[in-house]
């Protein structure tokens, strides 16, 4: 069996992400409001939670600012290696979750650092999408050199 191929890949904000956040966290506005017209809630714990919903919402903002960026993901046959506008940094990549069409993936630097979480869409690069898709589930070949680059990086 042969391993995937090369492949870059652009990643960064999706809009997909940004409507389930809105989702996820009006679900916490709503069960909120229910919680507070249904029970008999203390002031102070409708304060606690009213700061829970805020502070959840303000954390998804900081998300979505943070994947503003468009950064490259390269996979060279043996490892993979995140571009950023200032670094490159080779790391593992894990998916955390699959809809065929889009994929939210792990990505942690072997040197340190913080784990980033990716948004990787088909409509990024439809002609890359399945070279992509193979190299996510592939295995690195016992072959590739470490460090090694895809032809792309060479040139």
């Amino acid at each position: 069996m042969h391993g995937a191929p090369s492949v870059q890949y652009p990643v960064g904000r999706s809009a997909w992400a940004a409507v389930l956040l809105l989702m996820i966290w009006l679900a916490g506005v709503a069960a909120l409001a229910f919680w507070w017209a249904e029970a008999r809630v203390r002031l102070w714990e409708g304060i606690v939670a009213a700061a829970a919903v805020v502070l959840s919402g303000a954390a998804g903002i900081a998300h979505w600012n943070r994947t503003g960026e468009r950064l490259l993901l390269s996979w060279g046959g043996a490892t993979w290696t995140l571009c950023e506008p200032l670094a490159e940094r080779e790391g593992d990549l894990e998916v955390a979750l699959d809809l065929q069409s889009l994929m939210f993936l792990r990505w942690r630097p072997r040197t340190g650092g913080e784990a980033r979480w990716l948004w990787a869409e088909r409509k990024a690069n439809p002609s890359g999408w399945d070279d992509l898709r193979r190299a996510v589930y592939s295995r690195a070949s016992p072959d590739a050199a470490p460090g090694a680059q895809p032809p792309a990086a060479h040139s």
